[in-house]
């Protein structure tokens, strides 16, 4: 059994870019359903904070051979599209970082695989 977010070369998006993601597995038998979502989650002292920018189910996604979205089958890929908003932008500091992912997942098994990005002005993570 597989799961795998395939993205583009190299970590970094500008913001107002078109992100392209493949999502893809392998299962013995069909999922029942799967989820994928962009966010992006701060870490460091004190609370964190998370935010999920856009939810897509896999069902309602066209599949890589361009073809009208299906009943999720054992073996898939569907494309993952957006325009990534302004920000806020990837960084690190002493305190704080906040880290955009890419997230999908299948039932019934709850299966999870991650894929982070980076959104910034240049496409390269700021250091604070």
């Amino acid at each position: 059994m597989t799961l795998q977010i395939v993205l583009p070369a190299g970590p970094g998006h500008r913001p107002g870019s078109l992100l392209r993601a493949e999502i893809r597995w392998h299962y013995p038998d069909a999922p029942l359903g799967g989820a994928v979502e962009l966010g992006w989650a701060t870490a460091g002292k004190g609370s964190g904070d998370t935010r999920v920018v856009s939810h897509a189910e896999l069902a309602e996604l066209p599949r890589v051979d361009q073809s009208a979205p299906t009943k999720l089958q054992a073996s898939d890929a569907r494309i993952f599209e957006l325009r990534l908003p302004a920000g806020p932008y990837s960084f690190s500091g002493t305190l704080i970082s906040l880290t955009w992912t890419l997230r999908a997942r299948l039932d019934p098994d709850d299966e999870l695989v991650t894929a982070e990005i980076v959104l910034s002005p240049d496409g390269d993570e700021l250091r604070l």
